[in-house]
């Protein structure tokens, strides 16, 4: 599908923080995303091209969807869950517009976990394709139903 017939516009469904690696993530109704970090308080975030994670909660209904849950079906939990707009259609180097935050599209999929049953029996999965992961270009709040548009330069 050529970008100029994607959809350019979405929204965030959910946020979530992790205060610690290894400690469950919480929702929350907004969030900062601070410029070249992330989600601001987030273990996860920090330098570098995976400061924030996107999965669209269509994705995330084809996994549950899944005759085989895999291990990303409960260990993986995005820092934004998206919906409306396939933003793993957009290359890396793509701006979004996300709440008053600017974002860009560093890396799109996530490597899946070498001891997951879906790897081992060969079957394919989302996640190495759906997963967007940005970098935070210019700081600013990101809120629950907030719209995400696609900037074109």
């Amino acid at each position: 599908m050529k970008e100029a017939t994607q959809k350019k516009r979405g929204s965030v469904k959910e946020i979530q923080i992790s205060r610690g690696k290894g400690i469950p993530r919480e929702t929350l109704r907004e969030g900062f995303f601070q410029r070249d970090f992330g989600l601001a308080g987030d273990a996860h975030s920090g330098p570098g091209d995976k400061q924030v994670t996107l999965f669209g909660i269509e994705g995330r209904e084809k996994l549950s969807e899944s005759s085989q849950e895999g291990l990303c079906f409960r260990r993986f939990v995005p820092t934004l869950t998206t919906e409306g707009i396939n933003l793993y259609k957009f290359p890396a180097g793509t701006s979004l517009k996300i709440g008053d935050s600017i974002q860009e599209i560093s890396r799109v999929g996530k490597r899946c976990y070498p001891e997951c049953v879906l790897v081992k029996s060969k079957t394919p999965c989302i996640m190495p394709r759906e997963v967007v992961f940005t970098r935070v270009i210019e700081s600013g709040k990101v809120q629950v139903g907030d719209t995400i548009e696609v900037i074109i330069n």
